[in-house]
Parts: structure tokens; sequence; C-alpha cells
């Protein structure tokens, strides 16, 4: 039902502007962060291998960024990465496009298992993290309009909880918001 393809591009609109800043290092993160993945949440992610060299050999970051965005096989490894840790695991290609598109991009940003909870929250379901039949089944009987502004609400929960708890991430609340309302 849902495309990887289409959710994909989502969730990368997010997490970068262009080729400028495909790569780039967040002033509060350790490590960087190419087309959305963290090194250091990835730190075994085929790709660094690839772009460390690549980072040394350029003058600056903003050129590296532009020759890894358009380095074909990193780019597939990019694909690969979510795929194979995002969409699959997770089942959203049984989903209805708007409800994968929700999850994966909320997913991608909070961790899945955190995106799935919500989402079960919304369908009504245990929220065990796990997306089986029954999560599948109650997530696609939502009617998507629905389950957009539901699940909306439940990013944003999560995000001014989590702003509460750690007050240096409150800079980032609004553009979680618009993230969340955005999808």
């Amino acid at each position: 039902m849902a495309d990887f393809k289409q959710a994909l591009s989502k969730a990368l609109s997010f997490e970068f502007s262009g080729a400028k800043d495909a790569l780039h290092k967040n002033s509060n993160e350790t490590g960087y962060t190419f087309c959305g993945i963290y090194e250091t949440a990835n730190p075994d992610w085929e790709g660094w291998k690839i772009i460390k060299p690549i980072i040394k050999q350029k003058k600056t970051l903003t050129e590296a960024s532009v020759y890894c965005y358009s380095y074909k096989e990193l780019l597939e490894l990019v694909d690969k990465l979510y795929m194979e840790r995002y969409w699959t695991p997770y089942r959203l290609g049984e989903l209805t496009q708007q409800a994968a598109n929700e999850i994966f991009v909320f997913g991608v940003n909070a961790g899945m298992p955190t995106a799935i909870k919500r989402a079960q929250k919304v369908a009504g379901v245990e929220d065990d993290g796990k997306i089986g039949p029954n999560t599948i089944k109650a997530i696609n009987t939502i009617p998507e309009k629905d389950f957009d502004w539901k699940f909306d609400n439940e990013e944003i929960k999560y995000y001014t909880a989590l702003t509460e708890k750690k007050a240096t991430l409150k800079q980032y609340l609004k553009g979680w918001t618009n993230r969340a309302k955005a999808v």
C-alpha cells in the first residue's frame, strides 16, 4: 500500500534543504549528520567509511556535503539504512500512505518504537511499540485525515513533554511542532 520512496522523500525534506547541507554538524551534537542519519546514533552505518575521508579531503564541510550528495553509492546506502532500520521491520508498507508517512517521519526523529506507540494510541490498540496485524488493521481503518490530526497531536504532546524534561531542547519545539503538522 504505502510507498517507501514517498515517505523517505517527505522525511528527508525536513532533515536538510539541499546538497549544501545534506552533510552537517549541529552545534549541540557530537557527530555529523548526513541525509538525516546522525553519526552518534548510527556509528556502524557503512556510509561513514566513505564520508569521513571526504570530509578530510575537502576544504569546507559545505564542499564535502555537495560532493557526498552527488555520490550515487552513498545515496543508495542512505536508502538502504532507512529501508532496513525504519521501514521494513515496522511493516510500514502495509499501512495507508498517510499513516506510513506520519509514522516514518516521526520515527526518524524520535525513534520508531516511540512512533509506533503513538500510532497505536491513536488506533486504540495496546501501545507496545511493536507492529503486528492488529495494529496494522486498526491504523488502516482510521480515515487518513483523522489519523493525520490525531497523530500530529500525539507528536506535539511527545515533543512538549520532552522539552519540559530537558530545557535545552525548547529551542526545537516550534520546528518539531511545524514538522508534525506538515506531514
